[in-house]
């Protein structure tokens, strides 16, 4: 009986430990709160031997006596600030080269390559990989090539497996767009993928419900017609108009036949604030784009709308007016890339002949000159707190510095080098994407219950490894 019992009780424990595991893998900031269970427990006095309370408890492992993790190959970690390791979670930097064809990866830590080398993520099927995008929220990554007119999507996966994490793709891959020479991209929290087409010179969007049909092979990117914008304003302006009527209550004035349909929404020739549009940025409500010509006449950083309304006007001969946009920035004539970083936008550009990351407030103001003296900077990536990274596709070298400050002049630190570096994206442990990306056994076991599904599990199986009832006295 006893045998069973321990039996009995060290499957409990190893249970215990794949869920904790489950349910940390994706949340660092969990697993600083859960302490260990002892495979044998052993039953002590509460609160010494003078204790009142009426049963006894577990002694508490101190976190600071729990075996530490492996470094996951981390060179020289102990030499690093303390600070670095607690502040900064587990990211990789995702890089692609025109030049050499490819998309590599590689772990942050300290804001730098922790190896100092790249790894290998797609090495086939590209010709020319330009801007890319990853989606925190679903795990994928779109890249665009120039050379095959497409946006293609692959999904990610992360190999925990080993005694250091490795990124990966599923092996397959989606054209999400064909037939386009698009610049930049991006993906917003929904889902929505939005894009800038350099033949046409406009801002474009495709619907999270259109990328879900891609996805399902319910459609192909061939068959994607894109609605222009001056019928996107006949139709808003007709909705508008039909609600106004019936008092409507609706929250969106896009028609259910054009939430899955492509939409062009801001034109050169139909918006004056349009003239080769480069990189693009969103958080859901509005959207941000750079221009690459006449920046100091039609604006080098714009602002529009996700989903744009038309105002309540008519311009001559009854047309409605073009959907509203302001000007952000117009300091240069031409900017590469744009990437929202908290409360500011950061675009990539040049000033007196030097490769610069400027810096505005998403609102406007002054225009700061956050890093200088790049030779030809394109990719912007944030990890969502207090860094940014830029491709210097001249210098073959990825930098990160600081952001937030309105000043001049960001200490920079030279994160890794890679020829023709031109596109970032960041993946982090901190990404909701994480708890399904995960390839390890342990970790996909519990993958498909929801973390809140494994609490109530988690504390019946503590309960039951503390005994509520005194040990009984041997006579």
């Amino acid at each position: 009986m006893a045998g069973g019992a321990q039996s009995s009780g060290r499957a409990s424990v190893r249970l215990l430990t794949l869920i904790v595991t489950a349910l940390t893998q994706g949340n660092s900031r969990v697993s600083a709160v859960l302490v260990r269970v002892p495979a044998t427990p052993s039953i002590v006095p509460a609160h010494g031997a003078n204790s009142t309370l009426p049963f006894a408890v577990h002694p508490v492992t101190p976190l600071s006596a729990l075996p530490q993790p492996p470094l996951y190959g981390r060179r020289d970690a102990a030499a690093r600030p303390a600070a670095f390791a607690q502040l900064t979670p587990l990211q990789f930097l995702i890089i692609s080269s025109p030049r050499e064809r490819k998309i590599v990866y590689t772990e942050l830590s300290g804001f730098r390559s922790t190896t100092g080398r790249t790894f290998t993520l797609i090495d086939s099927g590209l010709r020319e990989p330009g801007d890319i995008a990853f989606d925190r929220q679903r795990g994928h990554l779109y890249v665009v090539d120039r050379a095959q007119h497409a946006v293609f999507r692959y999904s990610l996966l992360v190999d925990t497996s080993g005694s250091s994490y490795k990124l990966q793709t599923d092996g397959t891959r989606l054209t999400i767009m064909a037939n386009r020479l698009v610049g930049g991209l991006t993906v917003d929290v929904y889902g929505t993928v939005f894009f800038t087409d350099e033949t046409s010179s406009s801002v474009n969007k495709i619907p999270a419900r259109m990328v879900e049909r891609l996805g399902a092979a319910d459609l192909l990117a061939e068959d994607l017609r894109i609605v222009p914008e001056e019928k996107l304003e006949n139709i808003s302006s007709a909705h508008a108009a039909d609600a106004m009527v019936a008092r409507s209550e609706a929250t969106t004035t896009e028609p259910p036949r054009q939430a899955l349909t492509a939409q062009s929404l801001y034109e050169a020739g139909a918006s004056p604030h349009v003239s080769g549009p480069t990189g693009v940025a969103s958080d859901g409500m509005r959207l941000f784009w750079a221009n690459g010509l006449l920046g100091r006449r039609a604006g080098v950083v714009v602002e529009g709308q996700a989903s744009p309304e038309v105002p309540p006007l008519t311009l001559p001969g009854g047309r409605p007016a073009h959907f509203p946009t302001a000007v952000v920035a117009s300091n240069t004539d031409a900017a590469y890339d744009l990437v929202q970083a908290g409360g500011m936008l950061l675009f990539s550009g040049e000033y007196r002949g030097s490769g610069v990351v400027f810096g505005v407030d998403k609102s406007g103001g002054p225009v700061f000159r956050c890093v200088s003296g790049l030779g030809k900077p394109r990719g912007l990536a944030w990890d969502g707190d207090g860094t940014a990274y830029v491709a210097d596709e001249g210098g073959s070298r990825v930098y990160s510095f600081p952001v937030g400050r309105h000043a001049d002049g960001a200490p920079v630190t030279p994160a890794v080098d890679f020829s023709g570096a031109h596109g970032l994206a960041l993946v982090s442990r901190e990404d909701e994407a994480w708890s399904f990306m995960q390839t390890s056994p342990a970790a996909r076991r519990f993958a498909w219950l929801p973390p809140m599904l494994l609490w109530p599990v988690l504390i019946v199986l503590l309960l039951s490894q503390t005994p509520l009832l005194p040990a009984p006295v041997q006579r």
